[in-house]
């Protein structure tokens, strides 16, 4: 991976974040936290699992091993998604700014074992497990009877 497809990569995983967030806007706030059949046991702690998995990451990157995905672990509000998701894109923005896309990782997961990536494959896996996840929000929003957005990256690029 080259630096330039970090960048889209990078652009492509706060657009994709962004239309999720515009969307969360219109969700009631009882809606929140009620009990779901996917995800994290409800549209909060799905987002909130999204959020604090991408600032978990920024975290290794900058050498810290969070031991748990955090920060946002009791997330229950938009409000706080809408504080701290442009916080974790910034840190994206700098990564792809800062480092190499071979550059090697030395971090540790949440349980405690080292592992050592690239930064590249560190920007892959996060902008995956973001899709995924994004598909979760997508679903419990139908679920509660919102409409989502479009996330996929193919969308993006057509521009």
């Amino acid at each position: 991976m080259d630096r330039a497809t970090a960048r889209v990569l990078v652009d492509y995983l706060a657009w994709a974040d962004r239309r999720v967030l515009d969307r969360l806007r219109l969700v009631l706030p009882e809606h929140w936290d009620e009990p779901a059949p996917a995800g994290h046991g409800s549209l909060g702690g799905t987002v909130a699992h999204l959020i604090g998995t991408e600032w978990t990451w920024l975290c290794r990157l900058s050498g810290q091993s969070p031991r748990a995905v955090g920060p946002v672990r009791g997330l229950r509000r938009f409000t706080d998604a809408e504080t701290l998701w442009p916080e974790v894109w910034a840190g994206w923005y700098r990564v792809v700014a800062l480092r190499e896309p071979l550059e090697q990782i030395d971090y540790h997961t949440t349980a405690g074992t080292p592992h050592q990536n690239s930064t590249g494959e560190i920007l892959l896996h996060v902008s995956h497990h973001s899709a995924a996840y994004r598909g979760q929000i997508v679903i419990l929003l139908r679920w509660l009877g919102y409409s989502p957005a479009g996330t996929d990256l193919i969308e993006y690029l057509r521009g």
